[in-house]
């Protein structure tokens, strides 16, 4: 994107940040994690398919990132949805 922009990469970042608040890398955590959540609401997938499809390839670096984002592991999270769901 910062050669698009003509821009120097760290330049672009300095700018993103002073924009949006946040490191462009964790804004694409957040935006990431958001997205999973979504699914994990509307979908039933393996969570492995769920992390795929938000770009982490491999589960355990999803789950870990989950876990540190989040408090809970997206196992924990899928089944405290899914408690709060069957209680209505």
């Amino acid at each position: 994107m910062a050669e698009i922009l003509n821009l120097s990469r760290s330049y672009l970042s300095t700018l993103f940040k002073n924009e949006v608040g946040i490191s462009f890398t964790e804004y694409l955590i957040n935006f990431r994690l958001n997205r999973a959540i979504e699914i994990l609401k509307l979908e039933k997938l393996p969570l492995n398919n769920i992390a795929e499809m938000v770009g982490y390839p491999d589960y355990t670096q999803f789950s870990k990132i989950f876990k540190k984002y989040k408090g809970v592991s997206p196992k924990n999270y899928l089944t405290s949805f899914s408690r709060c769901l069957d209680t209505r």
